[in-house]
C-alpha cells in the first residue's frame, strides 16, 4: 500500500460567473465511493485529529482554504495547503490527519466505507502502536 498522501486532478470550470466542480467517480480510480459528507467550518476552527484502520479518504476543498497535517505510521510528515484549485487530496488509512481551516471554508470528503467508530484511532499515542498490535 503506498501510504503517502498525494493530490489528484480535480480543478474547477469557470462556467459564466460562476465554478463547476465536478466529482467523476469513475477517474478516481483509488477510491470506491460509500460515503460523502461536507464540513464548513470557521477560521481557525481545527478537524480531525485521528487515522482510520481501513477507510481511505479524499477531500476537496470547496471553498476557503485549509492547511492538512498528515503523518504516517513511520514518522514522516506532509502538509498541504488545498483550495478548490489545488485538487483533491487523497489519503490512504493508517494515516494521522489534522486540518486547520485558514478561512471560513468548506470540504467535501469522500470515503470508501460507510461511518464506523471502530474505523478510527483517536489517540496519537494508540496510532503509532497501531502496526505492532494489528
Amino acid at each position: 500500500m503506498n501510504s503517502e498522501p498525494r493530490i489528484l486532478v480535480n480543478s474547477p470550470i469557470v462556467v459564466g460567473k460562476g465554478v463547476l466542480l465536478s466529482f467523476d467517480f469513475g477517474e478516481i480510480h483509488e477510491i470506491d465511493v460509500k460515503r460523502v459528507f461536507i464540513i464548513s467550518d470557521l477560521k481557525g476552527s481545527a478537524r480531525g485529529g485521528h487515522a482510520h484502520k481501513e477507510s481511505k479518504q479524499a477531500l476537496q476543498v470547496i471553498n476557503g482554504n485549509i492547511s492538512c497535517y498528515i503523518t504516517n505510521l513511520l514518522g514522516n510528515m506532509w502538509e498541504f495547503v488545498l483550495t478548490p484549485d489545488s485538487g483533491m487530496l487523497f489519503i490512504e488509512p493508517r494515516n494521522w490527519l489534522e486540518i486547520i481551516f485558514n478561512e471560513a471554508s468548506s470540504v467535501v470528503v469522500l470515503t470508501d466505507t460507510t461511518y464506523n467508530e471502530d474505523d478510527y484511532i483517536r489517540s496519537k499515542d494508540v496510532f503509532f502502536q497501531f502496526e505492532s498490535s494489528s
